[in-house]
């Protein structure tokens, strides 16, 4: 066994030692302070997947999935915060960009996902597309807001949008009516040309 440095994140302890690695390669650590009622535990997960985070914070995988699909909260405030230091640091005048980012899905039951343009895999194919708004500047670059591309047949699908369970309020617009309303939602607090 080889010491190496890293805390235990359930008592904090340094007393961390190498312990293996799980099917995938994963490193595992085992905790040797006696009060640890823990253990063994995994630090970098190479997925960001559900399962492996409620692993390594030790909760519950379907309470972490109801607490980030299903929990009513809004990111608005949050993001109302980090934009200011964002706006004060580049202060570029024409530095907001609009673009689109797809994420591949294997089923059709997340919200918004169809056949259509994944440009991450570059071609037609089942996934969801974001509608993003960042801001560019020649010091750094942030993304500021985003959006989720509800396409049109889900729009209308009364079925659907309560299966998984898509707000009343969210209708149907095209992707650039939505960069023209983050652009909007935003025009007071971020500079641009």
């Amino acid at each position: 066994m080889t010491f190496v440095a890293v805390r235990c994140p359930h008592c904090q302890s340094d007393q961390i030692v190498q312990r293996g690695k799980t099917a995938r390669g994963t490193q595992r650590y085992l905790c040797q302070n006696t009060l640890c009622t823990k253990g063994s535990f995994r630090l970098d997960l190479p997925r960001k997947n559900a399962e492996d985070i409620a692993t390594l914070v030790d909760v519950a995988r379907l309470v972490l999935q109801a607490f980030i699909g299903t929990a009513p909260w809004d990111h608005r405030p949050l993001v109302r915060v980090l934009v200011g230091p964002v706006v004060d640091q580049g202060g570029e005048p024409d530095g907001i960009i609009a673009f689109l980012s797809s994420f591949p899905k294997q089923s059709t039951h997340s919200v918004g996902v169809q056949r259509q343009w994944c440009s991450h895999r570059g071609k037609v194919d089942n996934c969801q597309v974001g509608v993003f708004m960042g801001y560019v500047s020649r010091h750094d670059h942030a993304v500021l807001d985003c959006r989720l591309s509800l396409p049109e047949d889900w729009a209308w699908d009364a079925q659907r949008r309560a299966a998984c369970p898509v707000p009343p309020e969210v209708r149907y617009h095209t992707r650039q009516e939505q960069c023209l309303e983050m652009r909007d939602a935003w025009r007071d607090q971020v500079p641009h040309g």
